[in-house]
């Protein structure tokens, strides 16, 4: 489940590219089941990260996330 939780901050970060990460994140946490609240906590770094990157990736690259590959 966890994967699916980066694969989630990326996507988002795709689609509200105006929208600052730290605001993503927020977002995130909004949306996630109460057991995972703990790991994404645990991985504000990565989360931050993966969506930074998924911003500056080629354009099929963020097709691909933004359509699930």
């Amino acid at each position: 489940m966890q994967g699916k939780l980066i694969d989630q901050m990326a996507g988002l970060a795709l689609q509200y590219p105006d929208v600052d990460m730290c605001n993503i994140y927020n977002m995130l946490m909004r949306s996630v089941r109460e057991a995972d609240v703990d790991f994404v906590s645990k991985h504000f770094a990565l989360m931050l990260t993966v969506a930074r990157e998924a911003r500056n990736a080629p354009q099929d690259i963020q097709r691909l996330i933004l359509t699930g590959y």
